[in-house]
């Protein structure tokens, strides 16, 4: 008996140690399209689509999402290109619903064959995240 009660007493603890408030991603990044032009363009078509249960405010310029595209190098990932905003468009986010998608578009000069992905920050400071999966641009 003694057994089951320090049982049921680890397990109360280890459920309320759950922190709901702890950040997990609530946006799944997907690549729909990315191909690498003659010129060396690396044109990328996503959809984020808000997986949680409340909405969310997904960084945009003009209208438009903004991610950050990072390039693989051996075992880390650089930032290579995006999440900026010239001053003179509007930086207000898109506002996310509970199981809505939105569908954007990036393109990045000067690009080289190799392996990306697209990472939203979505929180007023940078964080939490959502990054896509690796995509392969031969």
């Amino acid at each position: 008996m003694r057994s089951l009660s320090l049982f049921v007493l680890s397990l109360s603890f280890m459920i309320a140690c759950t922190d709901s408030t702890v950040p997990s991603a609530m946006l799944l990044v997907r690549i729909d399209r990315a191909s690498l032009d003659t010129s060396g363009v690396l044109q990328v078509t996503f959809t984020v689509t808000n997986v949680g249960a409340s909405s969310q405010d997904v960084p945009a310029c003009g209208g438009r999402l903004v991610p950050v595209v990072q390039q693989q190098r051996g075992t880390r990932w650089d930032n290579f290109a995006g999440g900026i905003c010239l001053a003179n468009l509007s930086a207000v986010p898109i506002t996310l619903p509970a199981g809505a998608s939105v569908s954007g578009a990036t393109g990045v000069a000067g690009s080289e064959t190799g392996i990306y992905r697209l990472v939203i920050s979505y929180a007023r400071d940078g964080t939490p995240e959502a990054v896509s999966a690796p995509f392969d641009v031969p």
